[in-house]
């Protein structure tokens, strides 16, 4: 029996899932000096055949994306774009890559149902590629008007250092310098228009600046005690309001929650910090919190005390209440795929040994079951680890397909087609005349998709069903009340059937088909989707 899905995302706003995408713009330097874009490594503006005007990266990105129902990308290499430094090098490079960035934007919105992108530019590594090129580039002088220098509260050490000419990659004034230029930066691309016309806006502002670790982030600062008085007084006020200014959500990669050597030493992570950075009700600092849970498997990433612990100080009376909550799952695989450990990566590839069930969550790796894993053990009332109030106002906002995910190159080609469902047992070997089939929804998980599940014969025949007669078409639910009203595991239901297995009928083929109608606007893409053998093996498409 071969199947066959053919699935439809589209967006959906309060509920993004989300994607770190990293070598978005790669440089190396050429024998002249000067930067250039790299073909191998870079996404954007990546163009195989010039000929043909197709670029080809962007594509399988956003293709993608669009299997995966992945609607928030958050964009690293940005300060590329932003902060005017590397324009000495080769103004028509980079004129060339705004404008591409630009028509990518645009491509990513208008048909692959992307609904938000995020800027990344409070990281360390950002500007340590800068440094790599010390030699190769001019600090160049960077102007601030009037209105940016009242949004720096008119600091003038601040705004001598942003305009300054002078600095160079080995002052500790460098890092601070490139972080308020790119932050600017995305300020001015959302309020001014480009040769190709007004650009799609960044919608997130995202600080990844890892106060916690005892690790030079590019300001010269080597204790966390130094690192946290940075980040509280200084970077992160900043984010806040500049992302004001620039009508922008801001948001924070969270690893653990230190503000000194010694409450690190002792493993003591403080509720202040959780305090300051959520802000309460009327100040919050952040509007989103993205909390790693960088685990083997995802049946465990909930349940991990570390992780429990952090999230629970995220619903103290004293901080925000309903405070927006991603986990982060990282996709790494030392073994397999690029990355310095054996995170979720390492599940992907692994055959799920444990016999069939329908509620066998393992069943098939992908995304979606590995958000459900997740949940569920968030979510479920009375489970060993399941600890989600809901009648609390200081419950975390956790829904299901709200995640962000790291990160892009370990992900595209490894998690292509996911499925979207499966059967009890395909293909079927069997002497009988009729077979059982069952077909059982995998995800994704968000309410309000309204869904048509057809199968056919090889002829073309609609086949009835013959259980979940209901269950051919509607509207999935919101997984919580499914959950809760003992329907577990799936908040959208697929019918069953007894198929006939002579010649002449195989192979059947169905059809899911999956819409998200919005604001008067119906978002359609397709995808074909081979349907996997059984424990999660796919058939070529």
């Amino acid at each position: 029996m071969q199947f066959l899905a053919i699935t439809v995302y589209s967006q959906l706003a309060d509920q993004p899932r989300g994607m770190y995408v990293d070598k978005f713009i790669t440089l190396y330097i050429d024998a002249a000096g000067k930067s250039q874009l790299d073909p191998n490594l870079s996404i954007l503006g990546v163009d195989k055949n010039p000929a043909d005007g197709v670029f080809e990266k962007e594509i399988e990105l956003l293709n993608f994306c669009k299997e995966n129902r992945i609607t928030y990308l958050t964009l690293y290499d940005m300060r590329n774009l932003t902060n005017g430094d590397l324009l000495a090098n080769n103004p028509s490079l980079y004129n060339y890559l705004n404008d591409r960035l630009c028509n990518f934007m645009t491509e990513a919105k208008n048909n692959y149902c992307i609904n938000s992108f995020g800027a990344v530019g409070f990281t360390s590594s950002s500007f340590q590629d800068l440094v790599s090129y010390s030699s190769n580039f001019t600090v160049l002088s960077f102007t601030l008007t009037v209105a940016e220098k009242a949004l720096l509260g008119n600091n003038a050490m601040l705004i001598n250092a942003i305009e300054s000419a002078s600095i160079t990659t080995t002052d500790p004034l460098f890092y601070t310098q490139q972080l308020f230029r790119f932050a600017i930066g995305i300020y001015r691309r959302n309020s001014i228009s480009t040769t190709q016309g007004h650009c799609p806006d960044f919608d997130v502002l995202n600080m990844e600046y890892e106060f916690w670790n005892r690790t030079n982030d590019g300001d010269g600062i080597t204790s966390i005690t130094g690192k946290w008085n940075k980040i509280s007084t200084e970077y992160l006020p900043m984010l806040k309001t500049i992302a004001i200014a620039s009508g922008v959500k801001s948001e924070i990669y969270l690893g653990y929650l230190y503000d000194s050597d010694a409450n690190k030493d002792a493993g003591n992570q403080v509720p202040l910090v959780a305090n300051f950075i959520d802000g309460t009700n009327t100040s919050p600092m952040v509007d989103r919190l993205l909390l790693h849970t960088y685990l083997h498997y995802p049946d465990v990433s909930f349940t991990y005390p570390l992780y429990n612990s952090r999230l629970n100080l995220f619903r103290q009376s004293s901080n925000k209440n309903a405070s927006n909550v991603r986990p982060i799952f990282s996709a790494e695989d030392a073994t397999y795929y690029h990355g310095d450990g054996d995170f979720f990566g390492k599940w992907f590839t692994e055959v799920s040994s444990a016999p069939f069930s329908t509620t066998n969550p393992n069943y098939i790796h992908n995304l979606f079951s590995a958000e459900r894993l997740y949940y569920n053990d968030w979510r479920t009332p009375g489970a060993t680890h399941g600890d989600a109030n809901l009648s609390s106002v200081e419950e975390n906002i956790v829904k299901p397909g709200a995640t962000q995910w790291f990160t892009s190159s370990m992900m595209l080609g490894q998690l292509d087609h996911p499925a979207l469902f499966y059967t009890n047992d395909a293909p079927k070997c069997t002497t009988s005349t009729t077979v059982p089939i069952d077909i059982n929804y995998q995800g994704p998980l968000e309410e309000g998709l309204q869904y048509n599940f057809t199968l056919i014969n090889a002829i073309g025949d609609l086949q009835t069903p013959i259980r979940n007669l209901s269950c051919t078409t509607g509207t999935s639910n919101d997984y919580a009340i499914s959950y809760q009203s003992g329907n577990a595991g799936t908040n959208l239901c697929l019918p069953g059937y007894d198929l006939n297995t002579s010649s002449t009928n195989n192979p059947y083929t169905d059809t899911l088909t999956l819409i998200k109608i919005t604001q008067m606007q119906m978002e359609i893409a397709t995808i074909h989707i081979p349907f996997p053998k059984k424990y999660g093996q796919q058939i070529p498409a």
